[in-house]
């Protein structure tokens, strides 16, 4: 897990075989400890990570389209504490 600007979530990485069985949820847990809040950037066709940040209190705060990949990406926030 990458943490920029000490609020922004920039990548999360399990192997596959890790998949499913709460490693990504322990790093995101690891992630929100000591913090008022975190954000995170997310192409709106990544279903599997738009689910998984929701799970974890991330809610859509804003849209930007991004011509690069040709669809919108979302700015999800969670509020910590």
């Amino acid at each position: 897990m990458t943490i920029s600007d000490n609020l922004r979530v920039e990548t999360i990485f399990v192997s596959p075989g890790e998949q499913g069985h709460g490693v990504g949820s322990e790093l995101m847990a690891q992630a929100k400890f000591g913090r008022m809040q975190l954000e995170a950037r997310i192409l709106e066709e990544n279903l599997r990570g738009r689910y998984f940040l929701q799970q974890h209190g991330f809610s859509e705060a804003e849209r930007q389209f991004n011509t690069a990949a040709n669809q919108d990406e979302i700015l999800m926030n969670c509020r910590v504490a």
